[in-house]
């Protein structure tokens, strides 16, 4: 389902000054999102691969290190359902690598999960304007903007570097450009409870620096959705959402959480930015 918002991730990275695209394809039939892509691929905006092998998201991101990974000086993994969210930088990647990349090679933003906004089924059209309901809070989990140099002068890379790199080596801040890091989390580092402290204490801050809005639950059928696309690979550890579907109270109680505050911040951002593509017409 999701080529049918591909273009509009592709647009609105773009609008905030990504350049260029490396998008794996992990479907059965690669035509569908080739199709999708075609202009980008064309245009050399995208450059697509398929992977056949289903959840081998690993082998994916170092598929892309091995082969693109000198064609960049600023990476960053995201998913389809991430939109980089950067209110404190001028809605401009440039701009957060700029002043990030003063002092430090990798910026972490923290995940900030939007929920169904209402809707039971998914609807046709724009993620960034139909979906406006969020978590109150941002989670811990975090990706990041990070230098390609960071991850080619690693001797190894530990799972699960596309949320996070060591620190130290790594010079790490979060999203106010501080010296955080998720790592202390997943290491369980002596500074674990400090990180989870920092998210707590400075949750509203790092919202409105910036952070990866996650689209995690378009509907309330994506729990479905989810188990159907199955659970191979990688995506094992997503058995949770097999476990809330099946679970009535949980699953609301899920949806609630990710539904707790209207957040129009993206939605006016995207239809300013389509409102601006018509200036300078001749009047009708």
């Amino acid at each position: 389902m999701e080529e049918h918002s591909i273009r509009e991730w592709i647009e609105y990275h773009r609008s905030i000054g990504f350049e260029h695209f490396f998008i794996y394809g992990n479907d059965d039939d690669y035509r569908v999102l080739a199709e999708a892509l075609a202009p980008y691929i064309t245009s050399r905006v995208v450059t697509f691969n398929h992977c056949p092998e289903v959840g081998a998201q690993v082998r994916m991101y170092l598929h892309f290190l091995r082969w693109y990974g000198r064609a960049s000086e600023w990476v960053c993994f995201l998913d389809q359902d991430e939109y980089l969210r950067l209110a404190g930088f001028d809605n401009s990647v440039a701009e957060l690598t700029r002043q990030g990349g003063r002092s430090f090679d990798s910026i972490q933003l923290n995940w900030l999960s939007y929920g169904t906004s209402g809707h039971v089924e998914r609807p046709p059209g724009s993620v960034l304007r139909r979906y406006t309901r969020r978590a109150r809070a941002p989670d811990i989990n975090t990706k990041h903007v990070t230098r390609t140099s960071a991850f080619l002068s690693l001797p190894s890379l530990p799972v699960p570097f596309w949320h996070a790199l060591p620190a130290p080596p790594v010079r790490t801040c979060s999203a106010l450009l501080e010296p955080w890091s998720f790592w202390d989390w997943i290491a369980g580092t002596p500074a674990k409870q400090a990180y989870l402290d920092h998210v707590a204490r400075d949750g509203a801050r790092l919202i409105d620096s910036a952070c990866v809005a996650h689209f995690h639950l378009k509907s309330e059928q994506d729990f479905r959705l989810r188990v159907e696309r199955g659970l191979a690979g990688e995506f094992a550890n997503q058995v949770m959402y097999r476990e809330i579907a099946a679970d009535p109270v949980r699953r609301q109680q899920f949806i609630d959480q990710s539904n707790a505050v209207e957040d129009r911040y993206l939605a006016d951002y995207w239809e300013s930015h389509i409102a601006a593509l018509m200036r300078g017409n001749p009047p009708w």
